[in-house]
Protein backbone atom coordinates (compact mmCIF):
# COMPACT_ATOMS: atom_id res chain seq x y z
CA UNK A 1 0.00 0.00 0.00
CA UNK A 2 2.74 2.32 0.64
CA UNK A 3 3.92 1.81 -3.07
CA UNK A 4 0.33 2.57 -4.37
CA UNK A 5 0.15 5.36 -2.56
CA UNK A 6 3.18 7.06 -2.34
CA UNK A 7 3.12 6.50 -6.34
CA UNK A 8 -0.70 7.93 -6.61
CA UNK A 9 0.22 10.83 -4.58
CA UNK A 10 3.03 11.70 -6.91
CA UNK A 11 1.01 11.38 -9.79
CA UNK A 12 -2.40 13.74 -8.54
CA UNK A 13 -0.71 15.53 -6.22
CA UNK A 14 -2.55 18.64 -7.41
CA UNK A 15 -6.33 16.64 -6.57
CA UNK A 16 -5.20 16.46 -2.48
CA UNK A 17 -6.34 19.40 -0.53
CA UNK A 18 -3.20 19.09 1.90
CA UNK A 19 -4.78 21.45 4.39
CA UNK A 20 -7.34 18.97 5.05
CA UNK A 21 -5.22 15.80 5.01
CA UNK A 22 -3.03 17.70 7.89
CA UNK A 23 -6.32 18.09 9.67
CA UNK A 24 -7.06 15.05 9.60
CA UNK A 25 -3.64 13.57 10.19
CA UNK A 26 -2.99 15.99 13.36
CA UNK A 27 -5.60 13.80 15.23
CA UNK A 28 -3.92 10.62 14.31
CA UNK A 29 -1.62 8.73 16.71
CA UNK A 30 2.56 9.38 16.18
CA UNK A 31 2.83 6.09 14.24
CA UNK A 32 0.10 6.95 11.87
CA UNK A 33 1.58 10.68 11.53
CA UNK A 34 5.15 8.98 10.98
CA UNK A 35 3.38 6.43 8.21
CA UNK A 36 2.02 9.06 6.33
CA UNK A 37 5.50 11.20 6.82
CA UNK A 38 7.25 8.28 4.83
CA UNK A 39 4.31 8.48 2.15
CA UNK A 40 4.55 12.32 1.88
CA UNK A 41 8.39 12.32 1.84
CA UNK A 42 8.67 9.66 -0.70
CA UNK A 43 6.66 11.40 -2.98
CA UNK A 44 8.01 14.51 -2.75
CA UNK A 45 11.45 12.74 -3.64
CA UNK A 46 9.62 11.94 -7.13
CA UNK A 47 8.72 15.38 -7.84
CA UNK A 48 10.49 18.36 -9.19
CA UNK A 49 9.81 20.44 -6.19
CA UNK A 50 8.53 19.42 -2.68
CA UNK A 51 4.50 19.85 -2.82
CA UNK A 52 4.04 18.21 1.04
CA UNK A 53 7.33 19.36 2.94
CA UNK A 54 4.89 21.70 4.65
CA UNK A 55 2.64 19.40 5.89
CA UNK A 56 4.94 16.70 6.37
CA UNK A 57 6.71 19.11 9.13
CA UNK A 58 4.04 19.38 11.25
CA UNK A 59 3.57 15.88 11.44
CA UNK A 60 5.35 13.62 14.61
CA UNK A 61 8.02 11.48 14.07
CA UNK A 62 8.06 8.60 16.33
CA UNK A 63 10.50 7.81 19.20
CA UNK A 64 11.90 5.63 19.63
CA UNK A 65 12.64 4.74 16.35
CA UNK A 66 11.50 0.67 15.23
CA UNK A 67 10.67 -1.37 12.83
CA UNK A 68 7.34 -0.44 10.42
CA UNK A 69 6.34 -3.77 10.40
CA UNK A 70 5.00 -5.70 13.23
CA UNK A 71 5.88 -8.50 11.69
CA UNK A 72 9.73 -7.03 11.85
CA UNK A 73 9.20 -5.66 15.52
CA UNK A 74 8.28 -9.22 16.70
CA UNK A 75 11.73 -11.00 16.03
CA UNK A 76 15.14 -9.27 17.29
CA UNK A 77 16.96 -10.29 13.64
CA UNK A 78 14.23 -8.69 11.50
CA UNK A 79 14.27 -5.59 13.79
CA UNK A 80 18.15 -5.25 13.46
CA UNK A 81 18.10 -5.61 9.84
CA UNK A 82 15.47 -3.13 9.13
CA UNK A 83 17.48 -0.70 10.82
CA UNK A 84 20.29 -1.54 8.80
CA UNK A 85 18.50 -1.27 5.63
CA UNK A 86 15.93 1.58 6.50
CA UNK A 87 15.17 4.03 3.84
CA UNK A 88 16.94 7.48 4.68
CA UNK A 89 12.78 8.82 4.77
CA UNK A 90 11.63 5.91 7.02
CA UNK A 91 14.81 6.98 9.37
CA UNK A 92 13.94 10.53 9.75
CA UNK A 93 10.55 8.99 10.46
CA UNK A 94 11.32 6.78 13.01
CA UNK A 95 10.18 3.85 11.12
CA UNK A 96 12.31 1.39 9.52
CA UNK A 97 11.77 0.56 6.16
CA UNK A 98 13.29 -0.02 2.63
CA UNK A 99 13.35 2.66 0.26
CA UNK A 100 9.77 2.54 -1.44
CA UNK A 101 9.91 2.46 -5.16
CA UNK A 102 7.23 4.29 -7.96
CA UNK A 103 5.17 2.20 -9.62
CA UNK A 104 3.82 4.26 -12.39
CA UNK A 105 2.16 1.60 -14.24
CA UNK A 106 0.28 0.22 -10.91
CA UNK A 107 -2.15 3.30 -11.33
CA UNK A 108 -4.47 3.86 -13.68
CA UNK A 109 -3.68 6.64 -16.36
CA UNK A 110 -4.70 10.66 -15.34
CA UNK A 111 -7.49 10.96 -18.17
CA UNK A 112 -9.06 7.29 -16.60
CA UNK A 113 -8.96 8.28 -12.94
CA UNK A 114 -10.47 11.88 -13.67
CA UNK A 115 -13.04 10.85 -16.05
CA UNK A 116 -14.01 8.22 -12.84
CA UNK A 117 -13.87 10.91 -10.96
CA UNK A 118 -14.73 14.21 -12.08
CA UNK A 119 -14.57 16.41 -8.87
CA UNK A 120 -10.82 15.64 -9.08
CA UNK A 121 -10.19 17.53 -12.47
CA UNK A 122 -11.63 20.81 -10.85
CA UNK A 123 -9.53 20.14 -7.77
CA UNK A 124 -6.71 19.75 -9.75
CA UNK A 125 -6.87 23.06 -11.30
CA UNK A 126 -6.73 24.69 -7.99
CA UNK A 127 -3.79 22.30 -6.76
CA UNK A 128 -4.75 22.20 -2.93
CA UNK A 129 -5.88 25.84 -2.15
CA UNK A 130 -8.79 26.83 -0.59
CA UNK A 131 -11.03 26.16 -3.30
CA UNK A 132 -10.13 22.93 -3.30
CA UNK A 133 -10.97 22.48 1.08
CA UNK A 134 -14.43 23.94 -0.03
CA UNK A 135 -14.73 21.48 -3.40
CA UNK A 136 -13.50 18.48 -0.70
CA UNK A 137 -16.09 19.60 2.04
CA UNK A 138 -19.11 20.01 -0.48
CA UNK A 139 -18.12 16.46 -1.79
CA UNK A 140 -18.44 15.28 1.71
CA UNK A 141 -21.55 17.14 2.46
CA UNK A 142 -23.46 15.26 -0.64
CA UNK A 143 -27.05 16.61 -0.44
CA UNK A 144 -26.79 18.16 3.50
CA UNK A 145 -27.27 22.08 2.83
CA UNK A 146 -23.52 24.08 3.55
CA UNK A 147 -23.70 27.37 4.62
CA UNK A 148 -20.35 29.76 4.68
CA UNK A 149 -19.58 29.51 8.72
CA UNK A 150 -19.64 25.54 8.15
CA UNK A 151 -16.92 25.72 5.45
CA UNK A 152 -15.10 28.11 7.25
CA UNK A 153 -14.89 25.99 10.60
CA UNK A 154 -14.23 22.65 8.16
CA UNK A 155 -11.72 24.81 6.08
CA UNK A 156 -10.04 26.86 8.77
CA UNK A 157 -10.67 30.15 7.63
CA UNK A 158 -12.29 33.03 7.84
CA UNK A 159 -16.38 33.47 6.30
CA UNK A 160 -14.68 36.14 4.13
CA UNK A 161 -11.98 33.76 2.95
CA UNK A 162 -14.96 31.10 2.31
CA UNK A 163 -16.93 33.94 0.23
CA UNK A 164 -14.24 35.14 -1.74
CA UNK A 165 -13.04 31.70 -3.04
CA UNK A 166 -16.93 30.71 -3.65
CA UNK A 167 -17.97 33.72 -6.01
CA UNK A 168 -14.05 32.17 -7.81
CA UNK A 169 -16.09 28.78 -8.08
CA UNK A 170 -19.24 30.32 -8.69
CA UNK A 171 -17.80 32.24 -11.67
CA UNK A 172 -15.69 29.78 -13.37
CA UNK A 173 -19.03 26.76 -12.83
CA UNK A 174 -17.12 24.59 -10.29
CA UNK A 175 -19.61 24.37 -7.71
CA UNK A 176 -21.51 21.19 -7.84
CA UNK A 177 -24.24 22.87 -6.39
CA UNK A 178 -24.97 26.23 -4.47
CA UNK A 179 -24.44 26.23 -0.93
CA UNK A 180 -27.22 27.78 1.34
CA UNK A 181 -25.56 31.26 2.05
Amino acid sequence: MLVLLSTWLSMFWRCVDRDRLLRLASSAPAAEQATLGIVLGTADSWLPAPVFAGLAARLTPVQPPRPLFDSYRARPALARLAELEASPVSRRWGLWCLPIGRKPNAIRQTEWVLNKNPTLRTRALFKGSLKTSILAALDAAEATPVGPTALALECGVTRKAVYDALQDLRFAGALPRTPRV
